[in-house]
């Protein structure tokens, strides 16, 4: 999802803003499918294995206020983009290119902490059968 977004940047300003806007809105979409999968599957059957006081727990709580800041991110963004091709913006493309890299950079690492920490713990707490449960949420959802 990110390597859109990154040769997007990459592509300011050549690239039609309205054209920006929809690959953004999609990428918020599929963002916030992830997100809402993450909050109501995952994140609650670790919780429920995890001991009471295990610091993961805090990185859940971060990583769902993390969700947060990336879906205003993209909002934000959006709205920069639809400015932009209204010429009702007094931001320049570099300011949106710096803006849309930000936000693929924040993604990234987030997906990375979720990919090195979060899943390895998934696999090795969870059961087979809750491992069955959320691929098949991912696939059908996803």
């Amino acid at each position: 999802m990110c390597a859109d977004l990154e040769s997007m940047a990459d592509r300011l300003p050549s690239e039609d803003p309205m054209h920006c806007r929809t690959l953004v809105t999609s990428f918020g979409s599929r963002l916030r499918v992830h997100h809402e999968l993450e909050e109501e599957r995952i994140f609650p059957l670790l919780e429920r294995r995890l001991w009471k006081a295990a610091p993961l727990r805090i990185d859940l709580q971060r990583l769902v206020h993390e969700h947060g800041e990336d879906q205003d991110a993209v909002g934000d963004l959006s709205e920069e983009l639809r400015s932009l091709s209204a010429r009702d913006s007094a931001r320049t493309i570099d300011a949106v290119a710096y803006q849309t890299r930000a936000l693929f950079r924040s993604v990234r690492r987030h997906a990375t902490y979720e990919s090195e920490i979060v899943l390895p713990l998934a696999v090795a707490i969870l059961s087979d059968r809750d491992l069955d449960a959320l691929t098949w949420a991912y696939q059908t959802v996803l």
